[in-house]
């Protein structure tokens, strides 16, 4: 359906005007058009909330306005090209003029923004049809990114209207805004109304975030006129049904009347399809509207065919309803056809705007093709014949033997096969039938006799397809034995058993036996071997002759170990202490060794230790003026042995008997020169007494020493 107005087309307008509120109605040639003041909303944009001239913020706690905090949440912005927000988007190039208006929706962290405009207008005529036009932009902002939105527009605190959204996939700051035309009708109850803008969102997604900047909403608005409304509008198109016929279209707007089908009627009666227009010749001008009707046509029965008895490999099956229309399914589809894969019901309901009509179908799954199984090949003794061989329960059997009933006996080995249908198709099978023979006697050799270091040893077969049992448990052909005695295997199979046995007897070994005294430190060579180390050995050596069996050899062998003695010596420092020619001059644990007539070498165990020794040196003086050489004064103590520092005191004095430094570290850095309460104070040259005490983990006594100290700048 096309609607148009001619005489007063806006070349700009791009989508077509949504009337929300459609009165067709005659006008007289008397009534004039009041226009908003500034309806350009042009002005000068420099800073944040600046307004046009004429026009007013609608303040929080306006009804139409679900703005907070006054003067922030309200206040919407006059906008051009390059202010009043460059850098956040807040920009663009007016639809007309130098300016337009933007505002702001969105629920923040903390502060709800509805930023709308408001003008009252007089002189109307009441009962009389007005459209407000203007025209409106997504504008978007860096933290408002939401890309569709319209305007709501209010008489006083009645809802006009909200106009078809807008969109816009243009960056944040791009100042080429898409403007698109908007009309909302309305019909004043009195001569004098307050109209009101305010941007709206056409989602649900209203609460702004860093992680949700498409929650917030910027609109802009420009070129707000009021016009008389000259709509001429004959309503959605129509879809009707042969019992609606005649169906009657009109409109009660005055004016003269001509349609397409050559009546000049205000309304006329369709009765088959097609498009119908009409021109209506009125106050404001000519305006045409047009109308495309569809006929339908009377539902017919729907067929999905007989109920189908299909056998598995017949799945998936198409099933179509033969009408044209509107599907619903048992398996919800709303297509006119449906592929099923398991047997059941289905239905159809057909319908479109006239009525409706139902089918349904049954599927019966009938049983498979034949899947026949003889079970695995057997092997069979000649006692197991006759067999029973039964393949289960078909329409019809084809043996190899020429049989045709289901179940068949064999009196032979042999190879079996039979062939079976039902309604879906044939299966054949087959089995190998064979006949296995008892195990036979056999022998494993003579009986043996083996040496008794050669346990655990083995006795074998050969290789063999039937079952071993040997009388150890094993079932290989190879099996351990641990010592003599007599030993039997058994083969098997389905049809009998065999065994024979074997008696091993054990030969003992020869033994020989001998004895080494040994120094600690000196070993000995005996029958290939060496021996260093105390303790019982045992050898077998190899038979140089067949049939004599390996000799045992028992070994015993005893070490003397050397004798030591201890010997302490003490050194102090620097000194050197001598032991049978050795000197040692530093601490440690050292071991030499002497020599013994008639006996063993003996090792001498000598520790050397140091003697403690504590040693003080304090200077006389030092130069502290922070050239980097001798600005410190502390006593250094070294420690001799293995003794340790467990108290240590030092303070110094001045001439008046008052600590002007004291320290209970031995690693303090040291004093400086500073005085005592006054950090930034140096004492002058001169000299100053210290007193040192300290103790050590050697003795319980307290050192004390005392001593003075010059200083030089």
């Amino acid at each position: 359906m096309t609607n148009r107005f001619i005489p007063f087309t806006c070349g700009k307008i791009k989508d077509r005007v949504l009337v929300l509120s459609i009165l067709l109605s005659v006008f007289s040639l008397d009534i004039r058009s009041q226009q908003f003041e500034n309806s350009d909303l042009d002005g000068t944009a420099f800073s944040y909330s600046s307004l046009p001239d004429g026009w007013e913020e609608v303040q929080v706690g306006d009804p139409a306005c679900f703005a907070t905090n006054a003067n922030i949440g309200d206040t919407p912005d006059l906008t051009n090209a390059s202010n009043p927000g460059p850098e956040n988007g807040v920009v663009g190039i007016a639809h007309s003029g130098n300016t337009f208006i933007c505002g702001l929706r969105m629920n923040g962290p903390t502060v709800t923004f509805h930023e709308g405009i408001q003008q009252t207008l007089g002189g109307l005529v009441i009962g009389e049809s007005y459209a407000i036009e203007f025209f409106q932009a997504v504008v978007k902002q860096i933290f408002a990114l939401d890309v569709s939105g319209s305007w709501s527009v209010y008489m006083d605190d009645e809802l006009l209207g909200v106009s078809e959204p807008s969109t816009s996939f243009l960056e944040f700051d791009d100042i080429n805004l898409d403007w698109d035309a908007r009309s909302i009708s309305f019909v004043p109850t009195a001569n004098s109304h307050t109209f009101k803008f305010l941007p709206t969102d056409d989602d649900n997604n209203l609460v702004q975030s860093i992680d949700n900047v498409q929650g917030a909403l910027r609109m802009g608005i420009d070129l707000i006129t009021i016009n008389t409304d000259c709509a001429l509008e004959l309503g959605p198109d129509l879809a009707l049904c042969p019992a609606d016929l005649p169906f009657e279209v009109g409109t009660a707007l005055a004016g003269d009347y001509t349609w397409s089908t050559g009546e000049e009627s205000s309304s006329i009666l369709i009765s088959e399809s097609g498009v119908y227009t009409l021109e209506v010749n009125t106050a404001c001008g000519i305006v045409i509207d047009s109308l495309s009707v569809e006929i339908l046509t009377e539902l017919g029965p729907v067929d999905l065919g007989e109920d189908l008895d299909v056998c598995p490999d017949e799945f998936p099956i198409t099933l179509s309803a033969d009408i044209e229309g509107e599907y619903i399914w048992n398996t919800f589809s709303s297509n006119q056809s449906i592929v099923v894969n398991e047997p059941g019901e289905y239905f159809v309901t057909v319908f479109n705007t006239c009525g409706s009509v139902f089918d349904s179908i049954t599927i019966t799954e009938n049983e498979a093709e034949p899947s026949v199984d003889l079970g695995a090949d057997i092997d069979l003794c000649e006692e197991d014949f006759p067999v029973t061989l039964n393949p289960g329960n078909y329409d019809s059997y084809t043996w190899n033997t020429g049989e045709s009933s289901q179940i068949i006996e064999i009196f032979s080995a042999g190879d079996y096969s039979v062939t079976v249908t039902n309604s879906c198709g044939s299966g054949s099978d087959g089995i190998s039938v064979a006949v296995i023979e008892a195990p036979q006697e056999f022998f494993i050799g003579e009986d043996i006799a083996v040496c008794e270091n050669l346990f655990p040893t083995t006795l074998s077969i050969e290789e063999t397809d039937l079952n071993i049992e040997w009388s150890t448990g094993s079932s290989d052909p190879i099996t351990t034995i641990n010592g003599p005695g007599i030993y039997s295997v058994e083969l098997s199979n389905l049809c009998g058993a065999a065994s024979a046995s074997i008696e091993v007897g054990a030969l003992a070994n020869p033994t020989e036996a001998e004895g080494f005294v040994l120094c600690e430190g000196q070993s000995v060579d005996f029958l290939g071997e060496t021996f260093a180390e105390e303790g019982s050995y045992e050898l077998v050596i190899p038979s140089a002759e067949v049939g004599i069996c390996d000799t045992f050899w028992s070994i015993d062998v005893l070490v003397i170990p050397s004798d030591t003695i201890n010997e302490l010596l003490t050194i102090g420092e620097g000194e050197t202490a001598l032991y049978n020619g050795n000197g040692f001059d530093e601490a440690g644990l050292y071991f030499i060794t002497e020599s013994v007539e008639d006996a063993c070498d003996r090792v001498v165990r000598i520790l050397v230790d140091v003697e403690d020794e504590v040693f003080v040196y304090v200077p006389s003086a030092f130069t502290p003026d922070n050239d980097g050489i001798n600005d410190l004064f502390r006593p250094e103590v070294e420690l001799v042995g293995d003794i340790s520092l467990d108290f240590f005191e030092f303070e110094i004095y001045d001439r008046f008997g008052h600590i002007i430094y004291e320290s209970a570290d031995a690693e303090a850095e040291g004093w400086n020169g500073q005085g005592a309460v006054d950090q930034n104070y140096y004492v002058q040259d001169g000299v100053y007494t210290w007193v040192l005490k300290y103790g050590t983990t050697q003795s319980a006594d307290r050192v004390v020493e005392y001593g003075a100290v010059s200083i030089f700048r």
